[in-house]
């Protein structure tokens, strides 16, 4: 099954082929900057499944910010953006703001609110998968994703029907982001060169960069007889291209 494309695209983000083939990079991709919200993926749905994907989204969003004691900035200025990118009306933006507030309620009920989505919205593995992504990024928000953070977010995919291995996955991924010394943003650019969701499977992170390598390499535009200027353009993205790669390289430890 194929992420919804990144992060909800959503960039749905957020998997792959098989089975979430790699929600391994969930939480990273291009998860920021490509309209992720999977709108393609709530259209369908029935004006009730439509307020219940709201009320999932935000109610769990508002508990995932509050998990570890407090609400940043960032946080809250993610779930803005979240708002944004679905294009809610006024009044939906403050039922959203309203559901963000329960979900910080040290007495809301998450798992009764994901098994709601679950089964209200007959949640695809696609959903599903852009759903986490959304939790994701908004974890992402502040720079890290802390240890109770880390838990709840394993809890979420599983409640929504990820596979022990994908679960296992994407916990593996969000300890890596946080000893490796490569910062979510410079993760997340990497993932963007490389034009793959995070979710991606190593076999295709590797795959994305020969692929890529091949295209831009300055001896094939040279073979082209492109202009000078473009032989300048390669190599820079080729230079992009290599950082990406080594990059994710140490956050996933490919070999």
């Amino acid at each position: 099954m194929k992420w919804a494309g990144s992060f909800l695209g959503i960039t749905a983000g957020y998997v792959i082929a098989g089975s979430l083939g790699g929600i391994v990079g969930v939480v990273l991709g291009y998860i920021y900057d490509r309209g992720w919200f999977p709108f393609s993926a709530i259209s369908p749905f029935a004006h009730d499944q439509k307020e219940t994907l709201y009320k999932a989204t935000f109610t769990t969003m508002g508990c995932v910010s509050k998990v570890d004691g407090q609400v940043s900035a960032q946080e809250i200025r993610c779930a803005e953006d979240v708002m944004k990118q679905m294009l809610l009306s006024p009044q939906q933006r403050l039922r959203a703001i309203s559901y963000f507030e329960q979900g910080k309620q040290p007495c809301f009920d998450i798992d009764s609110m994901l098994y709601e989505f679950r089964h209200v919205c007959c949640v695809q593995p696609r959903v599903a998968k852009s759903f986490v992504e959304v939790q994701l990024r908004l974890a992402l928000a502040d720079g890290q994703v802390n240890s109770v953070e880390q838990r709840l977010l394993i809890h979420i995919a599983h409640a929504l029907g990820f596979s022990r291995e994908d679960c296992d996955r994407l916990s593996s991924l969000l300890r890596s982001t946080g000893s490796t010394g490569q910062a979510p943003a410079t993760v997340m650019a990497a993932y963007q060169v490389l034009g793959i969701s995070a979710a991606a499977s190593n076999a295709e992170v590797k795959q994305a960069y020969r692929r890529l390598l091949s295209r831009y390499h300055p001896d094939r535009v040279l073979a082209q007889y492109e202009s000078e200027q473009k032989m300048g353009l390669a190599k820079e993205k080729t230079q992009k291209i290599c950082a990406a790669y080594r990059t994710l390289r140490e956050v996933r430890g490919i070999k």
